[in-house]
């Protein structure tokens, strides 16, 4: 075999191994409702940009429907909003801010056993005009953090059925 084709062959290899899951997470009975249960930030659009995310992820990562009346919760205290400067210009002003939400999450699902765990996201602004999109950025990453950890929770009950969550 040619050189060229093991580099190409180790290419597709590499990606398929970043696209393969073991098995897909499970799904749920019935829709699941995100709901804030506690706001200590004081970023006025947190709470809904988070509460977004988190829909759009779950429906996204896992397949899960998401409606307000949601026999399943998954409820999110917002608990912490740290905004930092991460730039300075050369009179020490600071030029640019990472935004980044903290708090946790608790899935509720009726006759099975509670699932929590702590998520933080963060995403960086240089000017107010900017503010949203590092507020969006940290809601995303921290969706896509909850997400993953509960895809990485189910699926190792999966294998696992005598493993708490």
């Amino acid at each position: 075999m040619s050189g060229a084709r093991c580099l190409l062959l180790a290419g597709v290899v590499v990606l398929l191994t970043g696209c393969y899951r073991p098995t897909a997470p499970p799904a749920l009975d019935g829709a699941v409702r995100i709901q804030i249960a506690t706001n200590r930030g004081k970023l006025v659009r947190a709470q809904s940009l988070l509460q977004r995310e988190v829909a759009r992820s779950c429906r996204r990562r896992l397949g899960w429907r998401t409606a307000p009346g949601g026999v399943n919760r998954l409820i999110l205290t917002l608990t912490d909003e740290d905004v930092d400067a991460s730039a300075h210009d050369e009179l020490d002003i600071p030029g640019r801010w990472n935004l980044t939400l903290q708090g946790r999450w608790e899935l509720h699902r009726p006759g099975l056993p509670l699932m929590q765990g702590r998520f933080s996201g963060t995403g960086s602004a240089s000017s107010r005009g900017s503010e949203l999109r590092g507020l969006e950025d940290a809601a995303e990453n921290a969706a896509d953090l909850i997400a993953t950890a509960i895809e990485q929770r189910l699926i190792r009950q999966r294998l696992n059925p005598k493993e708490a969550p």
